[in-house]
């Protein structure tokens, strides 16, 4: 099955590729994302920083976290302060 499936892949893969990039965008960013080592990446930038070096990334993704979630929270609340404003019920 795995030669039977690399063979069809040496065949049209780099086709399906492209045309999955042009007919489905969001779904070609997902998949590639999906590929990636996550572990790889984060252990390769870590490894160089220190301890305080490291709890400063994780309060730094940590106030990105309460920023986005307060942008998201500011955004749910517009069309209820558009209808108290507007008077409408």
């Amino acid at each position: 099955m795995l030669d039977d499936l690399a063979a069809d892949w040496a065949e049209g893969g780099a086709a399906a590729i492209k045309i999955m990039r042009i007919e489905r965008p969001s779904e070609y960013v997902r998949v590639m994302c999906s590929i990636l080592p996550r572990e790889l990446l984060f252990e390769n930038t870590a490894t160089n920083l220190d301890d305080d070096q490291i709890e400063e990334v994780i309060a730094r993704i940590r106030e990105q976290i309460l920023a986005a979630r307060q942008q998201e929270a500011l955004l749910e609340l517009k069309p209820v302060q558009k209808v108290l404003r507007d008077g409408r019920h």
